[in-house]
């Protein structure tokens, strides 16, 4: 699909974070002529850097033996965590206080060194596309289009049975936060032969206090002409409460569409199976791109339904106008 512009002012609530220094999603939708509204779940602080400097510093100063072959990053917070670290190396950081007498020949080019050699195993696009901008090679960037863990670790493993020998196999690390699911360890290590993998903590979440912030949101939204409300889920963290708000609102509105639109399955099912609250879609990357596809989508439909054309959705099912579809 040739990419198009959103209607005048449809609004778009992301409840996520905004990705720093840029955010992938806000970076696409903006370019779609539409402003996203940020209503961050959750709150998150960078831990045991240190730890993490030492992971991907070269031993001594030859800068071809390491400590791990590889890494596996499933979420950008760990990105960021990382790009962090990288800052401190370049000297970039203001907080920049080590005495390890490694770090007095860390030269541009052992950081270039690894920059260009690190392999990295993510999850999805978005991902792939911040650790790029950090400097990392897109050739070493491995896993992007497996959308979710369970297919990463299958991937992971593939790749090892095809590039490593039998007899050696790769020395993985992963950064976390200190909340995860723990499927990638699991199916890596219950392999055969077993894929040692570390876990190391980078970020520590808790959750915010937000439904007052998004009901302000909201208020802001109803001053626009577009009646065109998405609601756009990353996690199931915190979606108890936006459904809640979303449901006084709909209460009081009755010229409002609201749709809620999931990243992912994981979060599609727990709406489902704990919320009995069905999404009206789920993007089927986990990805600005997967985002925008649903939306643009939709949007068709719409034009369809105004033409007298009967509206449903890229499955053939109706699709949900106006109230949130509570599974009985």
């Amino acid at each position: 699909m040739s990419p198009v512009s959103l209607p005048n002012a449809t609004a778009l609530i992301l409840l996520k974070t905004r990705s720093q220094p840029e955010d992938p999603y806000e970076e696409l939708i903006a370019s779609r002529g539409c402003s996203p509204v940020f209503i961050a779940v959750l709150e998150h602080q960078q831990v045991n850097l240190d730890q993490l400097q030492d992971a991907i510093l070269p031993i001594d100063t030859n800068i071809d033996q390491v400590r791990y072959d590889g890494l596996i990053i499933t979420s950008q917070r760990a990105v960021e965590a990382l790009g962090s670290t990288i800052a401190r190396l370049s000297g970039m950081s203001f907080h920049l206080k080590h005495t390890d007498s490694r770090l007095t020949n860390y030269t541009d080019s052992q950081r270039s060194h690894v920059l260009r050699n690190t392999k990295i195993y993510v999850v999805g696009p978005a991902t792939r596309n911040a650790l790029i901008k950090l400097g990392f090679h897109s050739s070493n960037i491995l896993g992007h289009e497996t959308g979710y863990g369970e297919a990463l670790a299958a991937y992971i493993i593939k790749h090892y049975e095809e590039h490593f020998q039998l007899d050696r196999p790769p020395n993985l690390l992963f950064l976390v936060g200190e909340v995860r699911r723990d499927i990638i360890p699991k199916t890596l290590t219950a392999n055969t032969p077993r894929i040692p993998i570390t876990e190391l903590v980078v970020y520590e979440t808790t959750t915010r206090d937000f439904e007052n912030e998004l009901r302000g949101a909201i208020d802001t939204l109803d001053t626009l002409e577009n009646k065109n409300r998405w609601m756009v889920v990353f996690s199931p963290t915190g979606t108890d409460k936006a459904v809640s708000v979303m449901k006084e609102r709909m209460q009081k509105e009755d010229q409002v569409i609201w749709r809620v639109l999931t990243i992912g399955p994981t979060t599609r099912n727990f709406m489902v199976n704990k919320l009995g609250v069905e999404p009206d879609a789920v993007a089927e990357s986990p990805s600005p791109e997967g985002l925008m596809k649903v939306i643009e989508d939709h949007n068709e439909s719409d034009t369809q339904r105004s033409r007298g054309i009967s509206q449903t959705d890229i499955n053939g099912d109706p699709m949900i106008i106006k109230e949130l579809n509570y599974i009985s």
